[in-house]
């Protein structure tokens, strides 16, 4: 499956950085995309290509993964540790992450979708509540 490297900046302009995933064969109409988020600590090479990528290849949508500010590949905002946890912080990127999904090319803004695991999956559940574009929450704790 295809896969492109992307990043955007949260609302506090702090980049975060992740993968794009797209079917081989995708149709001519726009993706659905699903928005995908680890738990607790974790960085996205863990567990979620081997999903995005089974995903992407048995079904017609895109999959976006990021690392939450300060793991991985993403920034911290100046001044913060890394490495540091704050539910409401990684809750607000999560928007962003739906606000820049939703502005790619041959994406579909209607059919977002947001997936997380442990401690993601509690914060889809908070997103999912308070943002109407989501569409679809898949919390898997």
């Amino acid at each position: 499956m295809p896969t492109k490297d992307v990043s955007f900046k949260t609302i506090d302009r702090t980049t975060l950085r992740g993968h794009l995933y797209t079917p081989s064969n995708a149709p001519a109409s726009p993706l659905p995309i699903l928005i995908m988020i680890h738990g607790w600590s974790c960085v996205q090479e863990m567990e979620l290509p081997k999903v995005a990528t089974h995903l992407t290849s048995t079904l017609p949508l895109a999959v976006l993964t990021y690392d939450h500010r300060g793991f991985g590949a993403s920034d911290s905002r100046d001044g913060d540790p890394r490495r540091e946890i704050v539910p409401a912080e990684q809750v607000s990127d999560l928007n962003d992450a739906v606000t820049f999904a939703s502005g790619l090319e041959g994406i579909d803004p209607l059919r977002i979708g947001v997936w997380g695991y442990s401690y993601g999956g509690g914060h889809v559940i908070s997103a999912g509540a308070a943002d109407q574009r989501i569409r679809v929450v898949v919390s898997n704790a």
